[in-house]
């Protein structure tokens, strides 16, 4: 992998990072046939994994910040089982956080992802944050989200407890969320949140 940051002044951001990953498992099973003989099976599966996460940051009047990324994602699978696989991802997202007041703070954003084989999924989000006073703060969040099936969720080669199933459909969800935060003292904070997720 490779990172790079950039600040050219102190209301902007730039940021970079570029990645390569390769996973390899190999299943080797030995079968006894006669006295003399065993016969091995093996299956492999690599999964391999190209990268690029470009963001930038711009903040206006001491109260608004734009936030901006785009990612980019090459998935490629080669199983001896399930044959050659690959997809791709390219998203984009767009975050304002907003100060609207000394004590209230918002966040108003939107993600949207193109997948090669599962479509074009738009995930919103809203959240704020109200300070009572220094130790006190109440917060909530509302979103939606998107998931789709990995390469070993589809294609994992068929084990005695687990298989792949290319069928599976990417998965959604919305949740919703409010917490309250304490700072108790200096060394100690707590806080409880209810939330809700409703999945399909």
């Amino acid at each position: 992998s490779f990172d790079w940051a950039f600040r050219p002044d102190d209301t902007s951001g730039l940021s970079l990072r570029l990645y390569n990953s390769y996973d390899r498992l190999e299943f080797i099973e030995n079968t006894a046939g006669s006295i003399f003989e065993i016969a091995n099976s093996k299956s492999t599966h690599t999964t391999k994994a190209k990268g690029l996460d470009a963001q930038a940051s711009k903040k206006f009047l001491d109260f608004y910040e734009i936030i901006c990324g785009f990612n980019y994602l090459e998935n490629l699978n080669d199983s001896t089982d399930t044959a050659k696989n690959k997809y791709s991802v390219t998203a984009g997202y767009l975050e304002n956080q907003f100060d609207i007041s000394t004590n209230l703070k918002s966040s108003l954003g939107v993600r949207i992802d193109n997948y090669s084989n599962f479509g074009t999924q738009a995930s919103p989000s809203f959240s704020m944050r109200y300070k009572f006073n220094r130790d006190y703060s109440l917060y909530t969040l509302i979103s939606r989200s998107f998931r789709a099936p990995t390469f070993n969720d589809l294609y994992w080669p068929n084990q005695v407890w687990v298989v792949g199933n290319p069928n599976l459909k990417p998965e959604k969800g919305e949740t919703a969320e409010l917490g309250l935060e304490a700072r108790i003292n200096k060394y100690i904070a707590s806080n409880i949140t209810y939330y809700r997720s409703n999945y399909k």
